[in-house]
């Protein structure tokens, strides 16, 4: 079995996780109401490119900000070894 603190470290990559997932979701909707903005004549062509640079940064960045655990296959190990 894991100790508390293993148990604790396993709690805060699952939540680390879960905000993952839903920034990815944000960044997909963002994605998608540039390029609405941009078809609609909203924004340009420079802006956009732009947005979208941003975006990837925002993206690879991403799951190395915060606090918790770093990789989620280990999560999944940790995971699968508590419920044996």
């Amino acid at each position: 079995m894991f100790s508390e603190q293993e148990l604790k470290i396993i709690n805060q990559a699952r939540n680390k996780i879960s905000r993952s997932r839903f920034s990815k979701i944000v960044v997909i909707l963002v994605l998608v109401a540039l390029i609405l903005a941009m078809l609609n004549g909203q924004v340009g062509e420079k802006e956009f490119v732009f947005f979208i640079f941003m975006l990837v940064l925002i993206t690879i960045a991403q799951p190395q900000l915060g606090s918790g655990p770093k990789y989620e296959d280990l999560v999944t190990l940790l995971e699968s070894k508590n419920k044996n």
